[in-house]
């Protein structure tokens, strides 16, 4: 992101910053045509809500709405999360095939953050045709 020229103190941005930012850029239309729509959806369940991007083995939330709820969870955007211990994670692998999600989780290290963590791909496997079935899917 950053390149020294020559051998002065003088450091100067590289183009990877621009690359950066343009990308987040992509997500712009997608985040209002999504936000009436999550609104809506927190309003009726007063649950939070989050628009996230798959990047890598991660997920990246792109946009929230926070519930109305004094205990809540705590997220950012721009945060990442393992896809494995993600309801939205979750979710977007269901929508994979098995050698893909068996690809993307290969050099993962699973963490168990709670009770409920999956521990390994194949536990993430049996999970996401649970969320294919039901629609939905928890952290």
């Amino acid at each position: 992101y950053v390149s020294q020229e020559g051998e002065a103190d003088k450091y100067s941005l590289t183009l990877k910053l621009f690359e950066l930012g343009a990308k987040s850029l992509e997500y712009v239309d997608l985040i209002e045509l999504a936000d009436k729509e999550m609104r809506h959806i927190s309003e009726q369940t007063n649950e939070a809500l989050h628009l996230g991007a798959l990047d890598e083995n991660a997920i990246i939330y792109i946009h929230k709405i926070d519930s109305g709820y004094n205990l809540r969870m705590q997220s950012r955007i721009g945060r990442r999360n393992p896809l494995y211990s993600t309801a939205i994670g979750k979710v977007l692998l269901s929508e994979r095939d098995e050698s893909f999600v068996r690809d993307v989780l290969s050099d993962v290290e699973f963490i168990k953050h709670t009770e409920k963590t999956l521990e390994n791909t194949d536990q993430v496997l049996e999970e996401l045709a649970k969320v294919r079935d039901f629609h939905y899917a928890e952290d």
